[in-house]
């Protein structure tokens, strides 16, 4: 995403997280509430309970700029208004945007948490300052970091084409607003009753036609067919009964010349990948061309890896790494390369027989993204992957129109696997677990980088002390992928025996010989990322163990939550207790949750007119849909080369 001058590879990844990957998901990344500020209290009563965030009224009297541990930081001191009293603010990142707001006896509402400082006037770290009378402010989920968020989304505002990059054709918007004035009447300040109104039927519109187009499209009757025998893999491990059930219903439906539509769920190690790449085996064999769409390079690195053991030809990779992208742009529309692996990049290409879709945790990437890679071709056949135990997108998708996707289902898990959860302190049990560091492969995960206990960049200097035996490796996403790659590579062939990260190990990565995985600060992660990064262990002959520790500061109802999560390793029990925490989101479809955009979020019933005019309309104008959804992709990218 070229914006603004570049994003640099670490707010990249943050942007890739929340499921932000082109200039148009930024504008499409919705408010999920809008906070009115206002004074809550005192100074005195910001410090009585100081793990509460306050909001004061206070006034400029001074700033500076002052240096600890070699890191350059902004201080200012500010008198509350209320009662005269004294407080410093401080700024270590982003500090010259806030040096700028920071005019003398200027007065604002600040909002931190605050620490006393024995004699010294208390302080915050990095607080939010808001001028007084700014009114209503919109409130994001998964925030970037709402300066950086906010700078990012106004100049995507001023330089995205709203209208042309409209989802909907210019035949279906007949007695719809423009969207320009809604999404902009949402990001500036709490919309009226009448656009919010607007806001949710266009969601509620458009969310009902991507379903449609995304059962309905190319289902024509000409779709590559393959043979009885069209699987041929290298015998490198025995298959379950689950995946060879699973193979045969999407053989089946490879074999009716219609474009198939099928659902492959299952557990984490059930083998889902192992599937995928025996259909792709298929595909390859009757001559159609494959595209297997990964959400991460890590996931795409791993996939290439798999199909290269089981002999699935020569196939390409393609992620923001690779280079020589144009010769091999070229040879894919040639036909030249037979089977493709990659992320984002896919939806840039041609293909010349492109028969077979896959995608991988499909709950990451949007329906018109899926559209514009079916798009590429005629008759594409799509198998959607999801490893996800919060699979709401697909059960809705599911009980609208069953008859129009299959779904196989993947239980067992290959070699036996086994995997327990403990759930335990960090204080008084983190020493306990170095000793089982020397022995066993090991990931810990840290929600955070650096800043903090939890940090990554914290447990590697607790590691050098208390474990200095151990070889240890840091992967986090703001490495570039081959690097990602090379300490995965060290971590898998046992030159480093421990391996601190960030949620990058979230998906897709398999080391077999890895039995433990410890993450700090648990009560911060999601039920469904830690269900995921559980996952990356156990993967072998020997049992696997994850260790939740959670902060002694954690609500009592989520220690609760994280023992009821370990008593289970059922994907449905786990998707249950997710969404009692944190809910269906906002009914009306402004609420944003998970990976999905929102314009792309099914999970919420659609109301039976609109669903009924999507259809009718989609129907009639299936070809236009698809073109444009197409033309939409392409003005991105054209729109994000030259900004």
């Amino acid at each position: 995403m070229a914006v603004a001058g570049g994003i640099g590879p670490k707010l990249r990844k943050k942007l890739e997280t929340c499921g932000i990957t082109t200039l148009y998901d930024v504008v499409w990344h919705l408010p999920v509430a809008y906070e009115e500020w206002s004074v809550t209290g005192s100074l005195d009563d910001a410090l009585a309970h100081a793990d509460m965030p306050c909001v004061l009224e206070v006034k400029l009297q001074s700033k500076r700029w002052a240096y600890f541990g070699g890191r350059r930081r902004l201080v200012a001191s500010f008198e509350e208004v209320e009662t005269g009293k004294r407080l410093d603010g401080t700024w270590m990142f982003a500090a010259h945007g806030i040096e700028a707001k920071l005019v003398e006896n200027a007065t604002f509402l600040m909002r931190g948490k605050l620490k006393a400082r024995g004699a010294r006037p208390p302080s915050a770290i990095h607080p939010d300052l808001r001028s007084i009378g700014q009114g209503t402010e919109p409130r994001y989920a998964r925030s970037i970091g709402p300066e950086q968020f906010r700078k990012l989304l106004a100049w995507a505002l001023e330089h995205v084409d709203l209208d042309a990059c409209d989802p909907l054709p210019q035949a279906m918007r007949t007695g719809t607003s423009r969207l320009e004035s809604i999404l902009r009447k949402a990001h500036e300040t709490s919309p009226s009753s009448d656009v919010h109104g607007e806001l949710s039927t266009r969601l509620a519109f458009v969310r009902a036609c991507a379903r449609v187009v995304d059962l309905r499209s190319e289902r024509r009757q000409d779709a590559v067919i393959v043979g009885q025998q069209d699987c041929p893999l290298r015998p490198i491990m025995t298959p379950t009964a689950d995946q060879t059930q699973a193979l045969a219903e999407i053989v089946a439906d490879l074999q009716k010349g219609e474009a198939m539509r099928r659902v492959l769920t299952g557990d984490v190690g059930t083998g889902k990948t192992w599937v995928a790449l025996a259909a792709a085996s298929a595909v390859l064999h009757a001559g159609g061309q494959v595209a297997y769409l990964c959400p991460t390079g890590l996931l795409a690195a791993q996939v290439y890896e798999a199909a290269t053991q089981l002999g699935l030809g020569a196939p390409m990779l393609l992620t923001g790494d690779t280079k020589d992208l144009k010769r091999k742009r070229e040879e894919i529309a040639a036909g030249e390369v037979p089977f493709v692996i990659g992320t984002h990049a896919l939806l840039h290409l041609d293909f010349a027989r492109l028969a077979l879709v896959i995608i991988d945790e499909q709950h990451r990437l949007g329906v018109l993204q899926r559209l514009a890679l079916l798009g590429k071709g005629r008759s594409v056949h799509l198998l959607s992957v999801t490893a996800t135990p919060i699979p709401r997108t697909l059960a809705h998708l599911l009980s609208h129109r069953p008859q129009d996707v299959a779904m196989s289902t993947l239980n067992k898990r290959p070699l036996l696997r086994t995997l327990s959860t403990v759930v335990t302190l960090p204080e008084s049990s983190w020493s306990e677990w170095a000793i089982r560091l020397e022995q066993e492969r090991a990931f810990i995960v840290c929600p955070r980088l650096t800043q903090g206990a939890g940090s990554a960049m914290t447990r590697m200097a607790w590691l050098e002390t208390h474990a200095p035996n151990l070889r240890v490796g840091l992967l986090h996403g703001g490495l570039h992928e081959r690097e990602q790659r090379n300490v995965l590579d060290q971590f898998r062939k046992g030159d480093l025996t421990t391996l601190v990260a960030t949620t990058v190990v979230e998906v897709g990565l398999d080391v077999p010989d890895a039995t433990l995985m410890l993450i700090d600060e648990a009560d911060r992660f999601g039920l469904a990322q830690l269900h995921q990064l559980r996952g990356r262990v156990g993967r072998g002959t020997r049992p696997g163990h994850a260790v939740l520790f959670h902060r002694a500061s954690a609500d009592p109802s989520r220690v609760a939550q994280l023992k009821r999560f370990a008593m289970t390793t059922s994907g449905l029990e786990v998707a249950e207790l997710d969404l009692a925490q944190r809910g269906p989101g906002d009914p009306r479809g402004v609420a944003q949750s998970g990976f999905v955009n929102n314009i792309y979020d099914i999970r919420t019933p659609v109301d039976g007119v609109l669903d009924a005019a999507a259809t009718d309309q989609v129907t009639k104008g299936l070809e236009g849909v698809l073109a444009h959804a197409v033309a939409r992709e392409l003005a991105l990218i054209q729109l994000e080369q030259g900004a």
